[in-house]
C-alpha cells in the first residue's frame, strides 16, 4: 500500500549533517503512519540479507545454547548433546546494527559488506555515531583496534551506551550499575517536590509510582547482570533511600529495613534481580 503525494512536494535528507539536494516525492507514506515501520523492517531486511550473503562461517561469533532449562548452568552448556549453536555476526534493532566478529579482520570483513549493502540500498552508515569497542579475553592486553568504511576510520571506545546499556571493553558491570543508579537517582529527585513531598498522596500512591517509575529505571537490564553482593549492597542502600523519603521515616524512628519494606510491600532487591 503506497499512498500517493502532491507532485510539488519536494523533500530533503540530512546525512551526517548535511542536507541533500531537494527532489521530488511522488509516493510514499505520511508521517507516522503505522505502515513505515511495517515497510522499513522489509527494506532493512533485503539490505540485512544482501550484506551477509557473501560471509564466511568463521565472520561473526558463535553462541552455544540449550531449550530445556538452567540457561546460566555453564557445565550444561559444554555438554555435546542436547547443545546447539548459532552464527551471530549482527545484533539489530530497528535501525539501529552492532556488528560482532572475534577478530579484527573478520570485524573489518563484516563492517564492509554492510557498508557496500547500505550504500547501495540508498542508505547511509552514520560514522559519528558509529563507534568500535574491542573487550579482550582474560590475560590478554588490550590494543586499539583499526576498523574502517571507505576512507575514514572510526573511532574507537572502551565505554559506550547501546539501546540504554552501557557497553565497557573490560566486559564488567560497574559502569553500567554507576549509571542505572545515576538515571534512578535522577527521576526520584525529579519527582521529590510533585510526590514524595506532596501531602495530599497516599504512601500507597507514592510506592506505586516509585515502582512505576524508579524501581524500573534503576533495574532496565538486569536479566543481563552478573552481580556480587557489593552490586547488592549499591541497591540496597538506594532503594532504602528511596523508601524512606517515600514514606516519611526519619533515622530518629528506629525503623529497621526489613519494616521498611514490609511497610512499603516491596521484596527485597535480591528478589527482584532473581525474578528478572
Amino acid at each position: 500500500m503506497v499512498i500517493q503525494l502532491h507532485e510539488n512536494l519536494r523533500g530533503q535528507v540530512r546525512l551526517n549533517g548535511d542536507l541533500s539536494e531537494p527532489f521530488h516525492i511522488s509516493n510514499g507514506v505520511k508521517q507516522g503512519c503505522i505502515l513505515a515501520p511495517t515497510l522499513f523492517s522489509i527494506f532493512f531486511r533485503m539490505m540485512h540479507k544482501q550484506a551477509t550473503e557473501d560471509l564466511d562461517d568463521e565472520d561473526g561469533v558463535y553462541v552455544s545454547y540449550r531449550l530445556d532449562g538452567s540457561l546460566f548452568n555453564l557445565r550444561r552448556l559444554q555438554a555435546h548433546i542436547e547443545t546447539l549453536e548459532r552464527l551471530i555476526q549482527d545484533l539489530l534493532f530497528a535501525d539501529n546494527a552492532a556488528l560482532d566478529a572475534h577478530t579484527e579482520r573478520a570485524l573489518q570483513r563484516i563492517t564492509s559488506c554492510f557498508a557496500d549493502a547500505s550504500r547501495l540500498f540508498g542508505l547511509g552508515v552514520s560514522l559519528k555515531k558509529t563507534k568500535v569497542l574491542h573487550q579482550p579475553a582474560p590475560q590478554i592486553n588490550y590494543h586499539q583496534p583499526h576498523i574502517t568504511i571507505g576512507d575514514t576510520e572510526l573511532k574507537s571506545t572502551q565505554q559506550f551506551t547501546y539501546l540504554g546499556s552501557t557497553i565497557s571493553s573490560d566486559a564488567r558491570i560497574e559502569k553500567k550499575i554507576d549509571n542505572r543508579l545515576s538515571k534512578a537517582n535522577s527521576s526520584f529527585e525529579r519527582l521529590y517536590k510533585r510526590v514524595w513531598n506532596n501531602k495530599n498522596l497516599r504512601s500507597k500512591t507514592k510506592i506505586h509510582v516509585y515502582r512505576a517509575v524508579v524501581l524500573t529505571t534503576l533495574l532496565y537490564g538486569s536479566e543481563t547482570w552478573v552481580t556480587f553482593c557489593s552490586h547488592i549492597r549499591l541497591f540496597k542502600r538506594f532503594q532504602q533511600r528511596c523508601l524512606r523519603t517515600t514514606l516519611n521515616i526519619h533515622w530518629s524512628d528506629f525503623i529497621t529495613n526489613v519494616e521498611v519494606l514490609e511497610q512499603a510491600e516491596i521484596p527485597i532487591i535480591e528478589a527482584m534481580l532473581l525474578k528478572y
